[in-house]
C-alpha cells in the first residue's frame, strides 16, 4: 500500500476518520432529510431507487465499522429535528418568538447567564477536577447564595 498512488489518501483519510468520531451518524442524518426530500418530489421507479439507494447507504454506515447501533437511531432523531426545525412548508416552531422589552425578563436572563448555579453545564466548566490540571477538585469560582 506504500507504493500505491493512492497512498496519501489513504493516509489523510486515516487522520481524521477515528472509530471514535461516531454518535451521532451524520450520514444518517443527511441521509434521512435527502430521502424525506426525494420521495417528496420522486414517483415511480425513481422513488424504489431513493428508497433502494437509502437502504443501502443505511447498511453502509454500519457494515464499514465506523459507526455502532446507537449512532443509527440518534442520527435518525438529528435528522428528524432538523426537518422539524426547518420544515418545507410553514414557518419554523420558533418564528413567532420575538425578543423581550420587559425589563423584569431582561434582568433574569442576565442573571441565568452570569450564574452558574442556574446552568449545570456552566456549573461544570467552573469546577476543575482531578487529573486535568492537578488541582485538588477544587472550584475555581465559588457561589454563595444570599
Amino acid at each position: 500500500m506504500d507504493d500505491s498512488i493512492y497512498s496519501a489518501f489513504y493516509t489523510a483519510l486515516a487522520g481524521f476518520d477515528k472509530p471514535f468520531n461516531q454518535a451521532p451518524s451524520l450520514h444518517i442524518a443527511l441521509l434521512l432529510i435527502l430521502w424525506v426530500r426525494y420521495r417528496a418530489v420522486s414517483h415511480g421507479v425513481l422513488r424504489h431507487l431513493a428508497d433502494f439507494w437509502s437502504f443501502l447507504i443505511l447498511l453502509s454506515v454500519l457494515t464499514t465499522y465506523q459507526h455502532h447501533f446507537i449512532d443509527v437511531p440518534t442520527g435518525a432523531l438529528l435528522g428528524l429535528f432538523c426537518l422539524w426545525l426547518w420544515p418545507d412548508q410553514g414557518s419554523t416552531p420558533f418564528s413567532c418568538w420575538r425578543f423581550s422589552t420587559s425589563p423584569e425578563r431582561l434582568r433574569l436572563g442576565t442573571r441565568y447567564l452570569a450564574e452558574p448555579r442556574y446552568v449545570p453545564c456552566l456549573r461544570f466548566l467552573v469546577t476543575v477536577t482531578d487529573g486535568y490540571s492537578g488541582c485538588s477538585g477544587q472550584p475555581l469560582l465559588y457561589y454563595s447564595s444570599p
